[in-house]
């Protein structure tokens, strides 16, 4: 059984996208990445070294006020 509870949170934008990452409710590391192969690559790594994270991610400039919303993807499968 897996204690630890890993969070993803991942703030996208068009250019980059802001990563925290949260054990059990305490921030462990934030960065930044560009919004590319390169960017993709690192936060993949990342996600490979997680059981089971959740993955939270919340993207608001391009979505209209009215329909603004934060979604989840728990558990997302990855290659």
């Amino acid at each position: 059984m897996d204690l630890l509870k890993t969070v993803f949170g991942i703030d996208v934008s068009s250019r980059k996208s802001n990563v925290c990452i949260m054990v059990n409710g305490q921030k462990v590391n934030d960065y930044a990445i560009s919004n590319d192969m390169v960017g993709f690559n690192q936060l993949l790594g990342d996600l490979k070294q997680v059981t089971k994270p959740q993955i939270i991610f919340e993207q608001l400039a391009s979505i209209p006020e009215d329909s603004r919303r934060s979604w989840t993807c728990t558990n997302c499968a990855m290659s």
